[in-house]
């Protein structure tokens, strides 16, 4: 690690200032009014007596600067999502009280054990609170955490640790306590779609596949694996069971990849004759450069009636998604639930370096990736008019609007899938 003077210091900012402001004086002379910084600058080289971490204080500005930019612009490490080491195989949706319910139990992992008391793991479960055996007292006992009541991020922190991690669930079920329940993480994917036959069980032939999101996700050993590749065994599942109706979950799904996008679009969206057909356009502010998303496979299944299940969380790819089945599949979508998060820009990554200098050679250490978005994305909608629109801060609007839950149970008693029942039926 480079330590340096103060004096150095302020050069350094200095020149990065002077650098920065003249990459971007066409696009705002702002930063030359970054008075703050300078004075602050000033101060610690007058008056503070120790020394600075170079490469410490090269990340954290940069961070800063990135982090300034909006919500959806950030620095990240990893090119890919990062799948953990250690999952014991379940989904958590949490509600507008902050109360954590077991939305999806993955086939394969410890969460679908039946204990000695007869209990197995259901959807709907409460989990009121836990131990992580990774947090301990002083004596080295895993501490009981209440999680009703905190944020999905809080109450992530308490679920943290790989492979071999045990996460006790506290278990409420229909207002009854049922006990506390050890389970050990193992290592695997959790898929990022799931599918269920004849979700209503009663020979209806429904399909049901939750879509959590259309990301990319790099696995502890380098392997990416797809959101696309995904939904596509799904629909293997979903012929090979020769169902007749289709429900598309992706409440909670907040996008990814227009790679993925496009494939799993292909299996509702027709092919034209020149054989790929235009879903999206992402418009760069900078360049107005277009480029187009377009699905290039032919999987399509005519006349599927279908539903899709949205909500406040459902954005980016996910959004534009619902609009390429509107566009494409006409009457036979009906999406169903509460009016999408609404938006409609587009990110592009890009490298940068944390290079350091020792004894006079300049290496790279550490490669980062700044997540920034570039321009709005639009809809391609032949029907609409001028043949596209984009949504953001306009969130979709679902044809029946249906109030969420406030807590679950069977996934087929969910108020959005009675609702989606009886569009498919009536």
């Amino acid at each position: 690690m480079k330590k340096v003077g103060l004096a150095l210091v302020c050069v350094l900012m200095t020149a990065v200032l002077l650098l920065v402001t003249v990459g971007c004086n066409k696009a705002s002379s702002n930063l030359e009014k970054m008075d703050m910084l300078e004075s602050a600058l000033d101060i610690i080289n007058k008056n503070y007596i120790g020394e600075l971490d170079i490469d410490e204080l090269d990340y954290v500005a940069a961070k800063a600067v990135i982090d300034s930019l909006d919500q959806y612009t950030y620095l990240t490490d990893t090119f890919y999502s990062q799948s953990s080491n250690g999952n014991i195989g379940v989904s958590i949706r949490t509600n507008k009280y902050n109360e954590h319910f077991i939305s999806n139990i993955v086939t394969g992992f410890p969460a679908e054990q039946t204990f000695e008391d007869g209990f197995k793991l259901q959807r709907g479960d409460e989990v009121y609170g836990l131990y992580n055996s990774n947090l301990v007292d002083e004596n080295g006992e895993p501490i009981f955490y209440r999680i009703r009541g905190l944020s999905k991020s809080a109450m992530s922190s308490y679920t943290a640790g790989g492979e071999g991690t045990t996460l006790t669930f506290r278990i409420m079920r229909n207002g009854v306590l049922m006990g506390d329940y050890a389970y050990t993480k193992v290592p695997g994917y959790m898929p990022r779609a799931e599918f269920i036959a004849d979700v209503f069980e009663d020979g209806t032939n429904v399909g049901y596949i939750s879509l959590s999101s259309f990301t990319k996700t790099q696995m502890p050993d380098g392997t990416v694996m797809s959101a696309a590749n995904d939904f596509k065994a799904c629909m293997e599942q979903f012929k090979e069971a020769n169902q007749e109706r289709l429900i598309v979950d992706l409440r909670g799904n907040g996008g990814g990849s227009t790679d993925d996008l496009s494939i799993i679009a292909s299996y509702f969206v027709p092919l034209e004759s020149k054989g790929t057909t235009e879903i999206l356009q992402l418009q760069y502010q900078k360049t107005n450069k277009t480029v187009s998303v377009n699905v290039k496979e032919d999987n399509y299944i005519p006349n599927l009636p279908m539903v899709i299940l949205c909500d406040n969380n459902t954005a980016s790819a996910a959004e534009a998604f619902i609009g390429a089945c509107r566009a494409y599949n006409g009457s036979n979508t009906t999406v169903i639930g509460q009016e999408t998060y609404g938006k409609g820009v587009f990110q592009k990554t890009e490298s940068i370096y944390d290079k350091t200098d020792t004894s006079g050679v300049t290496g790279i250490l550490d490669e980062y990736y700044v997540v920034l978005v570039n321009g709005y994305y639009y809809i391609v909608d032949p029907n609409v008019e001028g043949g596209k629109y984009n949504i953001h801060e306009k969130p979709l609007q679902p044809d029946v609007v249906i109030a969420p839950n406030d807590e679950l149970g069977a996934l087929k008693d969910d108020a959005e899938m009675q609702a989606a029942y009886r569009a498919l039926f009536d």
